[in-house]
């Protein structure tokens, strides 16, 4: 009977929803930033700067392979912040919903 009140608990279900959901997304953010930040660490490395001063030069140039390589890894960190910090806020919903459905079914 107490499973039973368990997985009928909505609140419950919400809660262990999101706590899945959130793990699984700061986990795939966190190592998507690392693979994403280390491209981009590389392409400073070549000299690849996107906020150089007096770079207007840079406009006109056509953009090689490396530099679009560049250009996509800052973008694709940009995108895995997001996710990053979607799955911690959703880690922190679902623990605290977790905690209110966990005392409705107890009092």
């Amino acid at each position: 009977m107490q499973s039973r009140r368990l997985y009928q608990s909505r609140l419950l279900v919400l809660s262990i929803t999101l706590l899945v959901l959130g793990i699984g997304n700061t986990i795939i953010g966190m190592q998507k930033l690392r693979q994403y930040r280390t491209i981009v660490a590389e392409g400073r490395a070549r000299g690849y700067f996107p906020d150089a001063a007096g770079s207007k030069d840079r406009i006109l140039r056509p953009l090689d392979d490396e530099g679009e390589r560049y250009n996509i890894g800052r973008a694709k960190i940009d995108l895995y912040h997001v996710v990053l910090s979607g799955g911690l806020i959703m880690m922190a919903v679902g623990v605290i919903l977790c905690i209110i459905a966990w005392l409705r079914l107890r009092l």
